[in-house]
């Protein structure tokens, strides 16, 4: 009799156990199918979407190559900085004495007669526009009176990769004083190794209706500047019949104009050169 119980008992586990692995093995193909339907289900769905908008669907399924606007443009070495940029091939290099050939220029800052190479003066296909790039090293401050705190906010930008105290710039040889306090906005080259601030301005101390482009930067050793200067589009119309007595209103008016300017801004022709033209120039720089 306790024989029988254990056969029996054998077999219902062997049942069971059998029984449990089949319903396993079935509910498992069960659901591998049914994965594999629903699968089918959603590329022919897809398919069917794709004959419906064929534009639509070209535009998410294949990629868009990254194109280098630079890629035909001229290249500017200066050996004694040890750098060199990119610049449109429509564009020529004035040639000015000392742009031609890199030769020091005396310049006075705060009464104090000091050599900088003034790098050179590029001129586009308007020739009315100019776009000066500057070159100096940090040591080219190294006590010039005025420049300490200008210097030592750029070198501040470079380490800390930050806007930070440059708010107002003023390096020779630029000379460009930023006279409305435009919000700068950090900068730095595509590889990285040179930082600094892009801002737009107006320039001289009369509130006129001309317009910088202000790019600054550094690798800690030497100092690029780019200076693009034209006239505002907009600048004109907030003097335009101003006089003695309402200039300063007109001066308040445009210069609170200018504090709204930002890279993005469609109201001026020199940020949309920005976009299309300084900050590709100024990417492009590198240590050589």
């Amino acid at each position: 009799m306790k024989k029988i119980w254990v056969v029996l008992i054998t077999f219902l586990i062997t049942v069971g156990l059998v029984g449990g692995g089949g319903y396993y093995y079935l509910n498992s193909k069960f659901n591998d199918d049914k994965a594999t339907l629903n699968k089918q289900i959603s590329d022919l769905n897809s398919q069917i979407d794709a004959l419906k908008n064929p534009a639509s669907s070209s535009s998410t399924t294949s990629t868009t190559a990254t194109v280098d606007p630079t890629s035909d443009w001229k290249t500017y070495t200066n050996a004694k900085y040890g750098v060199s940029f990119k610049y449109p091939k429509t564009w020529a290099i004035d040639d000015d004495t000392y742009s031609a050939k890199n030769i020091d220029e005396m310049i006075t800052v705060n009464q104090q007669n000091v050599n900088f190479d003034r790098g050179i003066k590029l001129i586009g296909e308007d020739t009315n526009k100019k776009v000066y790039v500057d070159l100096t090293t940090i040591t080219d401050y190294a006590g010039v009176e005025g420049t300490e705190e200008d210097v030592a906010a750029i070198k501040s930008v470079y380490t800390n990769k930050s806007v930070g105290t440059a708010s107002k710039l003023w390096l020779p040889p630029s000379n460009a004083g930023i006279m409305a306090e435009v919000p700068p906005t950090y900068f730095e080259t595509s590889d990285g190794k040179y930082r600094g601030i892009v801002t737009f301005s107006n320039i001289g101390q009369d509130y006129n209706a001309s317009l910088d482009c202000m790019i600054i930067l550094t690798d800690n050793t030497s100092i690029f500047q780019l200076r693009a200067h034209d006239v505002s589009d907009k600048g004109n119309e907030y003097f335009e019949g101003a006089t003695a007595d309402n200039f300063e209103i007109a001066a308040t008016n445009y210069q609170n104009y200018l504090k709204g300017l930002t890279l993005t801004s469609t109201t001026e022709t020199i940020i949309k050169d920005y976009a299309e033209t300084f900050k590709y120039l100024a990417l492009s720089v590198k240590n050589i």
